[in-house]
């Protein structure tokens, strides 16, 4: 009896049926993002007319706008995936 004979083949794949909130559809989907991006923009105006009203143009404000975006950038830095590979079609270098 051969190696080959001995083998298991795998189970057939059978097609995965989303059901619940995996089953939205597109528009369901885009709609989500719109509301979140719109959200986010109103609650981004409300804070700069709080900020406005309680700090007003002052060096206060000024430093707390520079370490929010100096923290935000960081945070950017840290999250931020690079590539380990190079990219598709690139040609390795040979060493001369």
């Amino acid at each position: 009896m051969s190696l080959a004979n001995q083998v298991e083949q795998p189970a057939p794949l059978s097609p995965v049926v989303a059901s619940g909130a995996e089953s939205r559809s597109f528009a369901g989907l885009a709609t989500a993002l719109v509301s979140g991006a719109l959200l986010s923009k109103a609650l981004g105006f409300a804070r700069e007319v709080l900020m406005a009203q309680v700090l007003g143009a002052s060096l206060a404000a000024d430093s707390y706008r520079g370490a929010v975006a100096a923290v935000m950038k960081q945070t950017t830095d840290i999250l931020t995936v690079r590539p380990t590979t190079p990219t598709v079609g690139a040609r390795p270098r040979l060493p001369s």
